[in-house]
């Protein structure tokens, strides 16, 4: 999954029946889907919902940073440029997106593995942006992002990986004071996992965790975690298919929309 605005799924896989690389952009509500053809060779994929135009948007980065836009509405990709301050090499993305009041953002690290960056696209104006993550968090080590009450919140692992520090970002402009620490997540409760990662959050603001536990056989939850009491509930447990010290699950926010409802199922070449 790629991510979720205005309704629509976006969905990113390879169709072995058709030996192509398709994206499906999807409306739970009304049953609708629309497929497109992916061109190999990529970086990052995004999608968006123009807030303006409401034309479903999906963003496509080569390696090279060449920068391709498809619109629902054209039916076509199309070229547009890279913020010359965005570097055109000696980074790499290296997170889910996050889009947010009509903006997507990513996370990316540099040559020696540091996530430092936050690039960000805005749907309206096609416009990149960069943002320098180490102006606003003294210490940081293993970043992500995620999405908190509408608002984007960069989720700062420590190097034991035995706590995670949630900083949400401000709307203030100032670069050295652009994220707000809200709080800590602490895992040393958690003796038994093998691997651990906050997936996303509830309305109310409460982290949701999943972990991969080894202790009285294998098993994956799905746990909500209490900041003021740093107690969790489990809400989902099940045994996996498989080990892997990576992430079972991604969560994304969703509102029910009639888009697509004019547009024919199709697959779009």
């Amino acid at each position: 999954m790629i991510g979720s605005s205005h309704g629509l799924v976006c969905l990113c896989g390879f169709a072995y029946e058709l030996n192509k690389n398709l994206i499906i952009l999807w409306n739970p509500s009304i049953r609708k889907s629309v497929e497109i053809e992916l061109p190999n060779k990529l970086n990052a994929l995004g999608f968006g919902v123009c807030p303006k135009t409401m034309d479903p948007k999906i963003v496509r980065i080569t390696r090279r940073t060449n920068v391709q836009v498809y619109t629902l509405s054209s039916g076509a990709w199309r070229r547009v440029s890279m913020n010359p301050r965005v570097p055109g090499t000696g980074f790499r993305f290296c997170s889910y997106q996050v889009v947010i009041d009509g903006i997507i953002y990513w996370i990316t690290n540099n040559t020696s593995g540091s996530c430092d960056k936050l690039i960000s696209f805005d749907l309206t104006s096609e416009e990149f942006g960069l943002i320098e993550l180490q102006d606003s968090i003294e210490d940081p080590e293993h970043l992500c992002i995620s999405k908190r009450k509408e608002s984007l919140v960069v989720l700062n692992y420590d190097k034991s990986d035995v706590a995670c520090d949630v900083w949400m970002m401000t709307k203030n402009g100032d670069p050295k004071s652009l994220l707000t620490k809200l709080f800590t997540v602490s895992f040393n409760a958690f003796h038994d996992s093998v691997y651990h990662r906050i997936v996303g959050f509830r309305k109310n603001g409460e982290p949701i965790i999943e972990r991969l536990c080894s202790g009285g056989g294998c098993r994956v939850t799905l746990e909500v975690y209490e900041p003021c009491t740093e107690n969790s509930n489990d809400i989902w447990t099940d045994t996996p298919f498989m080990m892997k010290r990576d992430s079972f699950f991604m969560t994304t926010s969703y509102t029910e929309s009639l888009l697509l409802l004019n547009h024919p199922d199709s697959i779009v070449h």
